[in-house]
């Protein structure tokens, strides 16, 4: 198990990051989309909105495993992490929602991931480094 740094959980907060989501099919093949809804309800967690993922919902079901990568200007990581449930927590799925209602979109389940080991991308010397 592996902790999001301050710094980190800042950039996945704010609206302007760019944030993707990857799995992989049961034939192998990777499978990558914009992740908009990504939040941070613990420093070892990660949540996403459940919104039309019905690729990445068969991906998850066959392999747990899930990569989000998160980056702006300069600063880029690659985020680790394993399917550890749905959540239909009314709180949760409100503050999802909080955001989606900007682009006309919503919600009733949050996916939960545990992060397992965070990795600098960004341009830095310490590039390709896991960091957590």
């Amino acid at each position: 198990m592996a902790k999001l740094t301050p710094v980190l959980v800042d950039l996945i907060r704010r609206p302007d990051t760019n944030k993707v989501m990857s799995t992989i099919s049961e034939d192998g093949m990777p499978h990558t989309i914009v992740c908009g809804t990504l939040t941070v309800p613990e420093e070892d967690v990660i949540a996403v909105g459940r919104v039309w993922l019905n690729r990445t919902g068969r991906n998850i079901q066959m392999d747990p495993r899930a990569e989000f990568f998160v980056w702006s200007g300069k600063y880029a990581y690659s985020i680790l992490c394993e399917f550890i449930g749905n959540s239909a927590d009314e709180k949760e799925v409100e503050k999802m929602n909080e955001g989606l209602d900007k682009i006309g979109l919503g919600t009733s389940t949050v996916w939960k991931f545990r992060v397992l080991a965070v990795y600098d991308e960004g341009i830095s010397d310490t590039m390709g480094e896991r960091i957590s």
